[in-house]
């Protein structure tokens, strides 16, 4: 359902195609689609991640700016 919503225009015939690509896929690779797509709400609600974004996206910024 959460794969749906990242679709700009999902419609109906689409489901039966994504599912057979999601079945081939191996455990990891749906692992890694899971956790891509939930990352967001993962991290939203952890003090410790967000400073560490923040930190991240400071410093990107920071050494743009030094360029």
């Amino acid at each position: 359902e959460r794969l749906k919503s990242k679709f700009y225009n999902y419609k109906n015939s689409y489901t039966e195609p994504l599912m057979k690509y999601l079945s081939n896929l191996s455990n990891d690779e749906l692992t890694r689609i899971y956790y891509k797509n939930n990352l967001e709400e993962f991290t939203s609600d952890h003090p410790d991640i967000i400073y560490l974004h923040r930190t991240i996206f400071e410093n990107i910024l920071n050494l743009k700016k030094m360029e």
